[in-house]
């Protein structure tokens, strides 16, 4: 625990994703954190990141705090209905095939599965909107999403 806590510490953003958190938001984009853990250590990781410099607090549901853990539908529909979300015109961006890409389109909304570790898909006839392996990919299919307003 104790090294887990001192490694948290050392954590930060990287330049590309700093740089995507922060178009999107001056682009008044909406962006929210949907993750599963408890709530002390997911709050520390999003403090030492300085996500909530990019997203705000009624837009983090920590499945500690919320009672239901990814890749439940309930947490994806709760998160639509207390952000008033149009699930076929929200993008759900995560690294977990099974919490992330399943628990979200079964939910309904659209995905993009960053998968930088080069992981493969736990269950077949499932398929994410997007597939990219890296930070720049991503940036570059967000962009292309700002472009086309979906």
């Amino acid at each position: 625990q104790h090294d887990y806590e001192h490694a948290l510490k050392g954590i930060a953003l990287s330049h590309p994703i700093k740089t995507l958190l922060y178009l999107l938001k001056s682009h008044d984009i909406p962006c929210g954190i949907i993750t599963n853990g408890e709530s002390h250590h997911q709050r520390l990781k999003i403090k030492t990141l300085e996500l909530d410099h990019y997203i705000p607090e009624s837009h983090i549901f920590i499945s500690a705090e919320e009672g239901m853990s990814k890749p439940d539908v309930a947490l994806f529909q709760q998160v639509v209905s207390e952000l008033d979300l149009n699930p076929q015109h929200t993008f759900y961006i995560g690294d977990n095939f099974e919490n992330d890409v399943i628990g979200a389109l079964n939910a309904g909304w659209r995905v993009i599965w960053f998968n930088r570790r080069n992981r493969p898909a736990t269950h077949e006839g499932y398929k994410p909107d997007y597939y990219v392996d890296s930070e720049e990919a991503l940036a570059e299919v967000i962009q292309t999403l700002m472009n086309e307003k979906v």
